[in-house]
């Protein structure tokens, strides 16, 4: 949880008051003050400046802006995008966009979502997952040029399974299991290249994709 703003300290204000005893007897004090000007009751010392409450930091503010949404996802969407006008630099953005990116699609604004999802590809251009979720949106978008940037990310995930090799297989996964999953992978993004080159009608190109994933079904 991000701390609140600390509040400005209050200086409570003390008054020095000199009261000495009479050499002689027991005279009343108001008196004495008024025989002995050097008896007479010190000014009151002047109320120190109130210190100024501190700026809560980028961090806290993004804590904020969270919580005030509370389970409000249209406020969380704005929240989000009001922190990242305040702070377009901040190293909290991968985060950032990946929640703009669930709010916007529990709100159904592909859109808004595919957007975002595009800019964590920009943060992570070689994550498999991250690339295919882009490409979902995309797919869903109703114009050319979002298709023709979903194809180009089908084919950094193409580069990408073909660059894996056994070397990086967990060791709970067979050999086996981790060459068809990998044929797997490389069928179903070729069909889905396919899909998005019949969207602006470029039926050559998905024919040869089509038949390319056929290859590793």
């Amino acid at each position: 949880m991000a701390s609140q703003p600390l509040s400005a300290c209050v200086i409570s204000v003390l008054f020095l008051c000199a009261v000495t005893s009479p050499i002689c007897g027991q005279a009343p004090a108001q008196k004495e003050k008024s025989q002995n000007p050097s008896l007479t009751p010190s000014k009151a010392a002047a109320p120190k400046q109130a210190s100024p409450a501190k700026q809560p930091s980028p961090e806290e503010q993004l804590q904020q802006a969270v919580s005030n949404a509370g389970n409000d996802r249209a406020a969380l969407v704005r929240n989000l995008e009001a922190f990242l006008k305040d702070y377009p630099d901040s190293l909290q953005r991968p985060q950032i966009y990946r929640a703009l990116v669930e709010a916007s699609l529990q709100l159904r604004d592909n859109a808004r979502a595919a957007d975002y999802a595009e800019r964590m590809v920009a943060f992570h251009p070689n994550d498999i997952s991250i690339l295919l979720l882009a490409i979902e949106l995309l797919e869903q978008q109703k114009n050319e040029a979002a298709f023709r940037r979903a194809v180009n990310y089908c084919t950094r995930v193409l580069d990408a399974v073909n660059r894996t090799s056994e070397d990086g297989r967990s060791p709970r996964v067979s050999a086996e299991q981790w060459e068809l999953e990998k044929k797997s992978d490389l069928a179903t993004t070729y069909l889905l290249r396919g899909v998005l080159y019949l969207k602006f009608r470029d039926s050559q190109k998905a024919r040869e994709c089509v038949a390319l994933g056929a290859r590793f079904r």
